[in-house]
């Protein structure tokens, strides 16, 4: 689409509207696309919803800029270091922590399904509360009959950060949101000075939950840097740092972004590539030497997130999800395809949605056990019920094969 012009209606507000309060997916996404090829809407923030369609190589693909190193931290040899499981050595270092923060880039499915195979082990080991960046005010009323819909959040449009909160939800974690609020806004125009305002209003919020509940163990998810330990080069202090200093607490902090592959090697970083060069990553790790950590810029544990080309294996998320082949009729439009869970509300959030070309009669989606209505959903807003339930049932271990 070179040289297309946004319409006069569009608008992020608008887009935003289709996507969370209209479940319209792919009108709300078309918008974005528009504005962000008229070069009114950047395409990075594009990407994050894009994501969201689990078109991953075209995510990747136009993710062109070069990656950075993961900063002081990093060392410049790691061949020296152990490789642990990553799940297996969080959780036994999360035993003593009162908090256990990850991150995500928000553009990163395979992040948010790592944090959820993270939060089953962490509720076993007694954590009870779970915040993230992304919940509205609303998630209470929107999680109560456990069915993620448009009030729950904003990333939690995407299925596998909706998915998420669902899982945490029938695991009997506590929600509660902690964004910057209203009234804790400023005037400031200037990065620094709202950027600082905003961690420290952040910081704030968590520290409030904390105080109502002085027994309780905490699991905040939040997006890139805010999970940040130590002032950065340039003075700048992330939540994580003000939370600190507010509540007397250190926190477990997790970084899964510079340890994430990119799609071309050219824009791999260094640190990366050398953590590949050293060490076979089939799953997710993370790195020792004599006793300490590998960790991300300013944070505790970096998670190194193996390649998959192609098959995108981090979706079968340890056996959870299934590679489910379905057959449809093919279309002249663009669709996506869209999985509900049949027993919840029409607006719920899907379990997983794949954005097909026009012309295409098969797709594989990743689903739980379970049954499943499915949608295409049209660019001009329509909706197209599939005939029949899919049922997907529990196969042999190892079986990664689509159905």
């Amino acid at each position: 689409m070179p040289g297309t012009v946004a319409a006069a209606e569009d608008s992020f507000e608008k887009a935003l509207e289709l996507i969370r309060m209209e479940n319209a997916m792919l009108p709300g996404l078309a918008m974005m696309e528009r504005m962000s090829r008229a070069g009114v809407f950047t395409p990075a923030a594009y990407m994050q919803f894009l994501a969201m369609t689990g078109d991953a190589d075209a995510v990747e693909a136009s993710n062109e800029a070069p990656s950075p190193g993961a900063g002081p931290d990093a060392p410049t040899d790691v061949c020296s270091y152990k490789a642990e499981n990553a799940l297996a050595a969080i959780l036994a270092e999360s035993r003593e922590r009162k908090i256990v923060m990850i991150n995500e880039a928000h553009h990163e499915q395979r992040h948010r399904a790592f944090a959820s195979l993270l939060l089953r082990g962490l509720r076993d080991a007694g954590f009870t509360h779970f915040g993230a960046e992304s919940f509205a005010p609303e998630i209470h009323e929107s999680m109560a009959d456990g069915a993620p819909d448009g009030m729950t959040g904003v990333y939690t449009a995407d299925p596998y950060f909706a998915d998420l909160v669902r899982q945490a939800k029938q695991l009997g974690f506590q929600f509660f949101d902690y964004e910057q609020r209203p009234h804790q806004q400023t005037d400031a125009t200037d990065r620094a000075s709202r950027i600082a305002v905003r961690e420290q209003a952040q910081a704030a919020n968590i520290k409030a939950v904390m105080d109502r509940n002085p027994e309780a163990r905490f699991v905040i998810f939040a997006g890139y840097s805010h999970i940040r330990e130590w002032p950065t080069s340039d003075g700048s202090r992330w939540m994580a740092y003000r939370l600190r200093h507010l509540t007397g607490v250190d926190p477990l902090s997790i970084d899964q972004i510079p340890g994430t592959p990119r799609h071309g090697r050219k824009t791999q970083s260094p640190w990366y590539s050398g953590i590949e060069r050293c060490h076979d990553i089939r799953r997710p790790l993370v790195l020792a030497d004599e006793g300490r950590w590998l960790g991300g810029p300013g944070t505790d544990i970096a998670v190194v997130h193996p390649r998959t080309p192609g098959d995108h294996d981090w979706r079968l998320m340890d056996g959870y999800r299934q590679a489910t082949g379905v057959r449809f009729e093919e279309s002249p439009s663009r669709s996506l395809l869209r999985a509900f869970v049949a027993t919840e509300p029409a607006d719920a959030i899907p379990l997983d949605q794949i954005l097909l070309e026009p012309g295409a009669t098969t797709a594989v989606l990743h689903l739980p056990s379970g049954d499943f209505r499915l949608v295409r959903q049209f660019e001009d807003g329509r909706n197209e019920s599939l005939p029949d339930i899919l049922t997907v049932t529990s196969r042999p271990a190892g079986d990664k094969s689509p159905r």
